[in-house]
């Protein structure tokens, strides 16, 4: 019954996706069980090495325009970042929780993560803090406010998850698509406290 199972998922599968994608996913799915992504990408390994300091890829607007965009909603922005700062987050839109960058389990190469369950936790769980999405809010109560409290926050959890989310290990680096989420995060989140006193050289080129 489960072959049967998969064989008509592999089917319908290559119906949806075509040819051409589904000859990509294959050679995905074959070079990752020969290991072939364990040579290239070793565990806590930095393959392309130092790129040189961090820069904003774009102009962020001056102060004056995000206090003319953000005046309507600006309370509700400070009370949400005040709350992230304080360790607090807001998941899937539910009730506050405390924001946790580590997966709490053991880390091993991210291609043994092959499933949306394990070891009886929901992996959304640990994808959905790990993109950032609620650092913007940091960023842009900075931008409207000024207040040096939130690029030190966003810097002491960008460091805490580096430091819980080796490269290339644990559930955080299964996913292109989770990894691609929070780069743009970090990127948004970078312009627009790239100036601020919490963002220094050192942190520019870690």
């Amino acid at each position: 019954m489960l072959a049967m199972t998969r064989l008509w998922l592999a089917i319908k599968a290559f119906f949806q996706l075509g040819p051409q994608k589904s000859i990509h996913y294959a050679r995905y799915r074959l070079a990752k069980r020969i290991g072939l992504y364990r040579l290239l990408h070793p565990l806590d390994g930095r393959e392309h090495g130092n790129v040189g300091a961090l820069q904003a890829p774009f102009n962020p607007p001056s102060v004056a325009r995000y206090r003319e965009l953000y005046a309507h909603n600006a309370p509700a922005l400070l009370e949400e970042a005040n709350a992230i700062a304080a360790g607090q987050v807001r998941l899937f839109g539910g009730h506050p929780r405390s924001l946790n960058l580590d997966p709490g389990i053991d880390l091993t190469h991210w291609t043994d993560y092959d499933s949306g369950q394990f070891e009886g936790q929901d992996i959304k769980d640990i994808w959905e803090p790990a993109r950032f999405g609620w650092a913007t809010t940091l960023a842009r109560a900075y931008a409207l406010s000024g207040d040096e409290r939130y690029p030190a926050a966003f810097w002491d959890y960008f460091e805490a998850f580096n430091a819980a989310n080796p490269p290339n290990r644990g559930p955080n680096w299964a996913s292109a698509q989770e990894v691609a989420l929070r780069l743009i995060a970090w990127l948004f989140t970078f312009t627009l406290i790239a100036g601020s006193e919490a963002t220094t050289p050192e942190r520019k080129i870690a």
